[in-house]
């Protein structure tokens, strides 16, 4: 991942506003789970000039020098959204294209309203929802059935984790204060996974396919969850009015 020295230089050139917003959630993440890898950085710059190519350069839809007026740019406080913004503004808008000491603002005063599942809920009534759809023969039975890979998923990944890395998941407040010893969320097992795939670190005792049916099962979850449109409405209702 990026030194500090690489996220103050990437983040040079921007503003997140306001900056006393301070990320809480249990997916915000933290060290190997909260920051942008090289190549995400690389791939989100490259979106960038890409963006910039159509935008700009083709369609005209953007001023080729950056102006407040001309672009809003939003982000969740977590650290590795914030450093994909950074990396995909650079593209669009590289230093040159910005007069000298002007900062791009990243609005981060909507962080909750952009994820379905802030901490705390939104009211009581989406938790009770998320509960009952949880609690549903056809959610239970899928983790059942699930579990005992997720267990041997994380037994085969935990060597390869930092020291408190099993803190920190997008499962919510059950697993943010789960003990190191226990298995690893499957969003979390998802994201190592593919992460290690990508880098040619996979360990050989899981497979592709193994890799595969991670990101499905974690994807079951909000699936199932974003299937009751009440909890839908409830959960995504507050950034769809504000954007």
């Amino acid at each position: 991942v990026p030194s500090a020295t690489e996220l103050a230089a990437l983040a040079d050139g921007s503003a997140v506003v306001p900056a006393d917003v301070v990320a809480t959630h249990p997916a915000a993440g933290d060290g190997v789970f909260g920051t942008l890898s090289h190549r995400g950085v690389d791939q989100l710059t490259q979106i960038g000039r890409e963006l910039r190519a159509s935008l700009v350069e083709r369609d005209g839809l953007l001023p080729p020098l950056y102006t407040a007026s001309a672009l809003a740019v939003r982000s969740t406080n977590f650290p590795r959204t914030l450093q994909s913004a950074q990396a995909l503004l650079r593209g669009l808008y590289p230093p040159e294209t910005r007069d000298s000491g002007s900062k791009i603002d990243i609005d981060v005063s909507l962080s909750d309203a952009m994820i379905p599942d802030p901490v705390p809920r939104r009211s009581s009534r989406q938790e009770a929802l998320e509960r009952s759809v949880l609690a549903s023969e056809a959610v239970r039975a899928h983790g059942d059935a699930h579990e005992p890979l997720r267990i041997a998923l994380s037994k085969k990944l935990r060597p390869l984790l930092a020291d408190g890395a099993g803190q920190f998941s997008g499962q919510g407040p059950r697993e943010a204060n789960a003990s190191c010893d226990e298995p690893l969320s499957w969003n979390k097992l998802a994201e190592v996974c593919k992460c290690l795939d990508a880098y040619g670190k996979l360990p050989a005792s899981i497979s592709a396919a193994d890799v595969d049916e991670a990101a499905g099962i974690g994807a079951f979850r909000w699936r199932a969850l974003m299937a009751d449109p009440e909890l839908a409405a409830l959960a995504m209702g507050e950034m769809g009015a504000a954007m």
